[in-house]
């Protein structure tokens, strides 16, 4: 099981791994009626993810109560060689869609299945047919339109 944690107002593109690290497994706040249990029952990973970037991915040693506040808890990373190395292979990938933060959520930790994160990812990027028309959207968010012969592309900025 994973926790995300959504560090894009924290972490920037030109900190220090140690940085991202840092500002990543540290110590959140639980949601609603969230317990220490709750969170331990899917901390197997943490994944930091920046502008739907996964920046950090860490093994998770144990979860506690933050001893400064009890509305708290904390992350103890564990050694990378405890990593799983499928789940390492998401370093630098652009978060899948299904797990990615919207506009208007603030909350900044989700918790996830991991498999189900890989598969995922495993399934490749976005994309869509119709009438001959192909529209697939890389990893890094980049989207190419391929054309049947002929086919006319119109854009139209959104609002």
């Amino acid at each position: 099981m994973a926790v995300l944690v959504n560090t894009s107002r924290t972490v920037g593109p030109d900190m220090s791994e140690s940085d991202k690290v840092h500002y990543t497994v540290g110590v959140w706040p639980f949601h609603r009626s969230q317990t220490i249990s709750d969170i331990e029952s899917y901390a197997d990973v943490i994944i930091g993810v920046t502008s739907g970037i996964v920046t950090v991915v860490k093994a998770v040693a144990k979860v506690v109560p933050s001893t400064a506040d009890s509305n708290r808890w904390e992350v103890i990373a564990d050694d990378d060689a405890a990593l799983d190395q499928r789940v390492l292979g998401l370093l630098g990938q652009r978060l899948s869609p299904d797990f990615a933060w919207r506009p208007g959520q603030g909350w900044p930790v989700k918790l996830a299945d991991t498999d189900t994160i890989l598969e995922a990812h495993r399934a490749g990027p976005p994309e869509v047919t119709l009438g001959g028309y192909r529209l697939l959207v890389d990893a890094d968010g980049t989207a190419h339109l391929h054309t049947p012969r002929g086919g006319d592309v119109h854009i139209h900025a959104g609002a």
